[in-house]
């Protein structure tokens, strides 16, 4: 079908956009939290597509909370990748970032398991997420939405 060939499509395209990036990266030209955190959203977006690039993602957000630890933008981008890389390890994730819809009208959207251990709503709250009770209203918001 054409949506496979098109995914597909966009899988090698953004998959070829991350690897112009690292090589960007092994010149010296990501040096900034900025720079680390827009990369990062970027291969977060592409392997949430299926590109093969989560860890590169995760590793870039984290340079970005090394490099500037006071900006929330930072701790937000870390908290999706290292959530997404969770769930595509089949693993729960830590900060509920995930959501996952099947396809249309079929069930609901529904946060993705969760570790609830290991962060709490406080930490959540503090590096500006919702709270677990927030996402599922939103997971619910996107169900409904979806059932018309």
């Amino acid at each position: 079908p054409a949506n496979d060939t098109l995914a597909t499509a966009l899988r090698a395209q953004l998959t070829q956009i991350t690897r112009r990036v690292q090589q960007l990266e092994r010149c010296g030209a990501l040096d900034s939290a900025s720079d680390q955190r827009a990369v990062a959203w970027m291969a977060l977006r592409a392997g949430v597509a299926g590109a093969p690039v989560l860890q590169d993602a995760y590793r870039w957000a984290r340079l970005a909370v090394l490099n500037a630890p006071t900006e929330r933008e930072s701790w937000q981008v870390m908290a999706a990748t290292w959530d997404e890389l969770q769930v595509s390890l089949n693993r729960p994730q830590w900060f509920g970032t995930v959501i996952r819809c099947t396809s249309r009208g079929t069930r609901p959207c529904a946060l993705a398991d969760i570790d609830t251990s290991r962060v709490s709503d406080a930490q959540r709250v503090e590096i500006g997420l919702r709270t677990l009770r927030e996402q599922r209203l939103v997971a619910d918001s996107l169900s409904r939405s979806r059932r018309r």
